[in-house]
């Protein structure tokens, strides 16, 4: 029995962590590539702003 619940509680850490590294790069990317529409577009204000945030 313990065997069993220390094998889904390692599988439900491993499918916690995979998640929240998912996620956290996926906003990462996100927002590189925001950072970068704004750095090609044409108001260069609002990227200066932008980038020292």
């Amino acid at each position: 029995m313990l065997t069993r619940t220390s094998y889904f509680g390692f599988l439900l850490v491993a499918l916690t962590i995979t998640s929240a590294l998912f996620i956290g790069l996926s906003k990462i990317r996100l927002i590189k590539n925001f950072l970068l529409e704004i750095n090609n577009s044409e108001n260069k204000s609002l990227c200066k702003i932008m980038c020292i945030l």
